[in-house]
């Protein structure tokens, strides 16, 4: 019953209308916006960023496949549930990932399964959640304040 309470909190959170705020989830959630309302619609994958150290193409930095998926979802559903969802989708592929990869490296049965535990517990980590490899600050992002 408390777990069924967790997930319904968490979700009513993550699948909220606002974006997700908190440390520099809100310097993220620009870049998504800009690709849908300036970049795509007129043509660019890769449009200007006046604020970052004079100017420079947004998602210079930045793995565009992620923004790509969320400016697709942002379709149909709005953005800032978009961009909730999209902020969360890594931990969810993570292990899957790891998993694919160990089997891609032709390694035997225990083995993919123990690399995907080991990145669950990278994922888990609590420690270094400066350097983004870990699910706290995200959730926490998503948790703590939700733009209303």
């Amino acid at each position: 019953m408390l777990t069924g309470y967790i997930l319904y909190q968490y979700s009513r959170l993550v699948l909220n209308p606002g974006p997700a705020t908190g440390g520099d989830t809100g310097s993220h959630f620009w870049t998504l916006w800009s690709l849908v309302h300036h970049g795509i619609s007129s043509g660019t994958l890769r449009p200007w960023n006046p604020g970052n150290m004079g100017g420079e193409p947004i998602l210079l930095h930045y793995f565009p496949f992620s923004f790509l998926l969320m400016w697709v979802l942002a379709l149909f559903v709005p953005i800032g549930m978009v961009f909730n969802l999209g902020t969360m989708l890594w931990a969810v592929f993570f292990p899957i990932s790891m998993y694919a990869c160990l089997r891609g490296m032709e390694n035997r049965f225990p083995v993919p399964i123990l690399g995907a535990a080991a990145g669950m517990l990278v994922l888990f980590n609590e420690s270094y959640s400066m350097w983004g490899g870990t699910s706290s600050p995200r959730s926490r992002a998503s948790s703590l304040t939700v733009m209303r």
